[in-house]
């Protein structure tokens, strides 16, 4: 990180940009590597790793839970 007289602020010296976002080069390498490493995953399927909606859990309630004793 360096700071940019012209800006003002402190910037990545080392960053690329890939998708309209900025990544610090080396992490960005890191990650990357490791994606290429596990079964063929790509850099898209980042975001949703380890998520999933709440209806597909095991066990979870669906449609609308009934609440007795309302006044």
């Amino acid at each position: 990180m360096a700071w940019l007289d012209e800006a003002q602020e402190w910037v990545w010296t080392d960053a690329v940009q890939v998708g309209g976002r900025v990544f610090h080069a080396s992490c960005h390498r890191e990650a990357y590597g490791s994606l290429q490493q596990t079964s063929g995953s790509t850099v898209a399927g980042v975001g949703v790793l380890g998520k999933r909606k709440a209806e597909d859990e095991g066990g979870g309630l669906r449609g609308k839970m009934k609440v007795e004793g309302q006044y």
